[in-house]
């Protein structure tokens, strides 16, 4: 719901990692640090980075990295990310 909440409101998160996630109950989990959240143009469906950062990279979409291009779509593959973490006892799915 979090996510979804983000995307109707024109947002994208950037940094939707485990250590932003945190566990209320055991079903259900609230999305936490919002610091490189931005803002998305109505224009257009993505937030466009005017340069690199310091960025956690193990979680961003290619399109994030190579183009700078940020989205819900990209959220999704961090979120993707994340669940494989979660689901393989932290192994990572790719090297960096």
């Amino acid at each position: 719901m979090g996510m979804k909440y983000l995307e109707e409101h024109n947002f994208v998160h950037r940094d939707l990692a485990a250590r932003n996630v945190l566990l209320v109950t055991h079903h259900y989990a609230k999305i936490s640090d919002f610091g490189l959240s931005k803002a998305v143009g109505e224009d257009q469906n993505y937030y466009k980075a005017k340069g690199h950062g310091k960025w956690p990279v193990k979680w961003y979409a290619p399109e994030c990295i190579n183009y700078l291009k940020f989205s819900s779509k990209s959220d999704v593959w961090s979120f993707g990310v994340l669940m494989w973490e979660g689901f393989s006892y932290g192994q990572k799915p790719y090297k960096v």
